[in-house]
């Protein structure tokens, strides 16, 4: 057994900031953090060294918003650059979503070593692992390879995160998490987007300015419905039923189906007064309903 004066469960924002300024004040420090693992159907486990916004979240969603930005700005109905002078031919529309996943992924490697290297810089230990309680100050970590060690310690930070949710409907598993957004290799063509909070609408706002037929399901009169100032959810629903992507509200998703002749996903849902409507022909469907806090496994 090892002894600390602070263990820290999880690498991303939060516990790497405490655990950094614990160490800077002498304590000596831990770090588990859980690394990336798939399930048996590919699903992504833990973000990942730095956490939701380095790896699934904010940095690589920047990235392709920047990328979705850029698009609109040469070519369609909002686009800036031929008022400006420039002769924008439709090709220049043409995105290349592989090649940019490879440079995106390799940025996001990049950050996950920088946090590494501060890590180590202030002194900070740090194990690759599942971390559960054995009582309140003492930490058992499963390793990558099956063997466990066992840490103690008088202070234990949990900042280990969230995953995304997922609606217990049938066919769930053929749809991708707000997380499995940035696992897709080919750009879909046609692709649904479940749920109303800003990631959704960041989601669906990003596929239809790169040229997908992107549809917004949400349960709902707008998106945004909680929280939020209603001038701007008032200012924004306006703007999405303009410029697109394609909305529709009070929409419950029921059921996913796949079409075996050609591999396309069929969504299912119903409108508030129980109406049943089938939309066929989806390459994806992402679902971006809400998140969870991953305290399962302590």
């Amino acid at each position: 057994m090892s002894d600390y004066d602070f263990i820290v469960i999880g690498g991303g924002s939060g516990g790497s900031a405490c655990a950094r300024r614990a160490a800077g004040y002498g304590a000596k420090v831990v770090l588990i953090e859980r690394g990336v693992s798939r399930d048996a159907d590919g699903t992504r486990r833990g973000a990942g060294v730095g956490g939701t916004c380095v790896n699934v979240g904010c940095v690589p969603k920047k990235l392709m918003f920047n990328a979705s930005q850029q698009r609109e700005s040469m070519i369609g109905d909002v686009s800036t650059a031929a008022g400006n002078g420039f002769n924008v031919p439709e090709a220049a529309g043409t995105f290349d979503w592989g090649a940019m996943k490879t440079r995106r992924d390799a940025y996001v490697s990049k950050l996950n070593n920088n946090y590494l290297n501060n890590w180590q810089k202030a002194g900070i230990e740090v194990l690759i692992g599942i971390a559960s309680f054995i009582d309140k100050n003492t930490i058992q970590v499963m390793k990558d390879d099956g063997t466990t060690t066992t840490l103690k310690a008088p202070h234990i930070l949990i900042a280990v995160g969230g995953e995304p949710s997922v609606p217990n409907i049938p066919g769930k598993e053929l749809a991708v998490t707000s997380d499995g957004f940035f696992d897709l290799e080919v750009q879909p063509k046609k692709v649904a987007v479940i749920g109303a909070g800003y990631i959704a609408v960041e989601f669906a706002g990003i596929f239809h300015g790169l040229g997908s037929d992107a549809h917004l399901f949400f349960r709902g009169d707008t998106v945004l419905r909680n929280g939020f100032d209603p001038f701007i959810v008032e200012t924004l629903m306006d703007a999405l039923q303009k410029h697109g992507p394609s909305l529709h509200p009070k929409s419950t998703p029921i059921s996913i189906s796949r079409n075996d002749e050609n591999g396309l996903l069929t969504l299912t849902s119903t409108s508030a007064e129980a109406e049943t409507c089938s939309i066929e022909g989806f390459d994806a469907i992402v679902m971006a309903i809400g998140r969870r806090p991953v305290t399962d496994v302590l």
